[in-house]
């Protein structure tokens, strides 16, 4: 039980070292403003 957790434990924290995005909430999608984010997507 130990092995298998700290294998999953050690997977996603690899997986969130290699993951190069971040997920934000940029307001409402009717405004016209320019993304709060850079690299935000609309």
């Amino acid at each position: 039980m130990l092995k298998s957790a700290l294998t999953n434990a050690a997977s996603i924290a690899g997986l969130m070292l290699t993951t190069q995005c971040l997920v934000t909430k940029t307001g409402d999608p009717g405004e016209d403003k320019l993304p709060t984010v850079e690299g935000a997507v609309r």
